[in-house]
């Protein structure tokens, strides 16, 4: 899935992040992780969807895990796991 080719809202989005294990969201150098849930659905859509409504490029699943946005460190580490 490329999240910039394929636009993919947020009830889409949490569709796909609900059944993850873990949700991991970079944002500069803060890494927030989430094991989703309905009661904290909204947090992880919050920051999961961009400011076009829509889930943010790159999002990366590895396994049963989603990686939104990059950090090199925590990909190689998921990859690695």
């Amino acid at each position: 899935m490329n999240a910039r080719k394929q636009r993919i809202g947020a009830e889409e989005a949490w569709q796909m992040l609900s059944q993850a294990k873990d949700v991991y969201v970079v944002n500069g150098r803060k890494i927030q992780h989430w094991q989703p849930d309905e009661t904290n659905k909204e947090a992880i859509l919050a920051k999961a969807i961009g400011r076009s409504g829509n889930l943010r490029a790159p999002t990366i699943k590895v396994g049963n895990t989603y990686i939104i946005g990059f950090d090199e460190a925590l990909c190689e580490k998921e990859i690695r796991d």
